[in-house]
């Protein structure tokens, strides 16, 4: 049984503001969650902080930020930002 990806508001505002086949890489990327999101490799790593636990997942310069809900299936996609703000990002989350 496929996942359930849920896009939350950071991430869909970043999607929207995304050009050309940077989307189509985004929307591909988010697909594959559907099928595995904890997949295997360098493209996706667990990111601790003080209250959240996220997996993060690589694509290109982008970074897609997720969690994951076992009990409902269900992948939430926090945020998609570049890789010069993930450490913002990061801060202001904690």
């Amino acid at each position: 049984m496929p996942w359930r990806v849920e896009l939350g508001s950071d991430a869909e505002r970043a999607l929207h503001r995304l050009r050309g086949d940077e989307v189509q890489r985004m929307k591909r990327a988010i697909d594959a969650l559907e099928a595995d999101p904890r997949r295997a490799g360098k493209a996706v790593k667990a990111i601790q902080g003080k209250r959240d636990r996220f997996l993060r997942f690589r694509v290109r310069d982008r970074r897609i930020l997720y969690e994951i809900d076992d009990d409902r299936k269900v992948v939430i996609v926090e945020a998609i930002v570049h890789r010069r703000d993930l450490d913002r990002w990061l801060n202001s989350r904690r």
